[in-house]
């Protein structure tokens, strides 16, 4: 689930989710956990004034080689379930991306040793975030976040975790600047401009 995301300062760059692996999200050259991300999200939309921040980034291959792991995975997985002769349990394969997708918190703590910590700074007017050396305008920065916080176009499966759904609410609720497109545009997505 690649969202193609417009960047001020390096034009349409790849971020988003691989597939249905929503462990780890990506901006360009840059891999985030998507837990982080979302917390980036909410520590945004609930300070109105906020205009820097860090976050943790890891090196994209990090991406990559989890996504081919919980890919081949789910293709063995599948295999498997098609050799007993019986339908596909969709719950065995549900519980499966439940597991995969979710970060423990041992993994996590594993992961700070492998990061490097990324500027986010966010204009004054509000009308722009850049994360690293991405520059994004705010219509784009909130689709995004939108798109993460709903799980992609997919959506999250089989539940929300709750750092996406309190990034969601706090995001529609802000007074931050950042949000006040996105806001608009959720309210009446007919007034959408693309």
């Amino acid at each position: 689930m690649t969202l193609i995301l417009v960047t001020e300062t390096h034009g349409e760059v790849s971020s988003g989710f691989c597939a249905t692996f929503t462990q780890f999200s990506r901006l360009g050259e840059y891999c985030f956990t998507t837990k982080h991300l979302c917390e980036l999200i909410q520590h945004i939309a609930e300070n109105k004034d906020l205009c820097e921040t860090k976050i943790l980034s890891f090196d994209e291959s990090l991406f990559w080689k989890k996504d081919i792991k919980y890919t081949l995975g789910l293709l063995k997985l599948v295999h498997e379930e098609q050799e007993s002769e019986g339908p596909i349990n969709n719950s065995v394969l549900d519980k499966y991306v439940a597991d995969e997708t979710s970060i423990s918190q041992k993994e996590e703590l594993q992961l700070y040793t492998q990061g490097t910590m990324l500027d986010v700074i966010i204009s004054d007017s509000g009308n722009s975030i850049q994360v690293g050396e991405y520059t994004i305008n705010s219509t784009h920065f909130g689709r995004f976040a939108d798109y993460l916080t709903h799980g992609g176009f997919m959506g999250w499966n089989p539940k929300t975790p709750k750092f996406a759904t309190t990034a969601k609410e706090a995001m529609e609720k802000s007074k931050h600047p950042l949000y006040s497109q996105i806001q608009q545009e959720l309210i009446n997505p007919n007034a959408a401009e693309y």
